[in-house]
């Protein structure tokens, strides 16, 4: 399920760069390599880890090492999210999808979120894995920052049988908003909705269609 999904929003998103916060063992990184290579997506994924984690991974996983000497996979070792706050300041990227998956407390990933939000492309997103009840910190960390900054937040979780392995998800996808409200528009929806309200009412509903709308025909 999950690895369906990341593979949707890649496709959405038509990435340039990707970034991965907790690289881990890289089987998410590599899984992602994989399918840009597949559909001809020409992105980097930039991820970012403990430095121990990372030389590990160059050093004992042939596919991380051929990647990295591809010039299509990027670690960056280092205490987060201070390595992502480094990398942040110092490039000032603009960045396509971004995949959240390191320290599951609500500082760090609030953290995270506060540095990345600003350099997300306009039609990019950011997803969260672990959006679930045993790491709340990560619930709220993302409930409260698109509240704050009004994105638009769709959790995409689900529970199957024990039965059906695979199949659950515990993701979370948040964007910029597809279009800016203004006043104008937050006026007329208002007249419409007030009209409609006038129009179903217990009361209103009656005297609008026996005197007010036949009156109204008249004129």
């Amino acid at each position: 399920m999950e690895k369906s999904l990341l593979a949707h929003f890649i496709v959405l998103a038509q990435p340039k760069i990707i970034v991965e916060v907790g690289v881990y063992r890289a089987i998410t990184t590599l899984l992602i390599l994989d399918f840009l290579k597949l559909n001809a997506i020409d992105a980097q994924v930039v991820g970012f880890d403990m430095p121990e984690t990372c030389e590990q991974l160059l050093k004992e996983n042939e596919e991380v090492r051929r990647w990295s000497e591809e010039g299509r996979l990027r670690l960056i070792g280092g205490e987060l999210p201070l390595s992502l706050e480094r990398w942040v300041e110092e490039e000032k990227p603009v960045v396509d999808l971004v995949l959240l998956d390191a320290r599951h407390d609500y500082p760090s990933v609030g953290w995270e979120l506060k540095l990345l939000w600003p350099r997300l492309a306009p039609r990019g997103y950011i997803l969260g894995h672990d959006y679930a009840e045993e790491f709340d910190g990560v619930r709220y960390a993302f409930d409260h920052f698109a509240a704050r900054v009004g994105a638009h937040l769709m959790p995409l979780v689900s529970r199957w049988p024990t039965a059906e392995h695979g199949r659950d998800s515990v993701l979370v996808a948040m964007r910029r908003r597809a279009y800016q409200k203004t006043f104008g528009h937050w006026l007329g929806h208002r007249w419409e909705g007030w009209k409609a309200d006038l129009v179903r009412g217990k009361w209103s509903g009656p005297l609008w269609r026996k005197m007010l709308k036949p009156l109204m025909r008249r004129s």
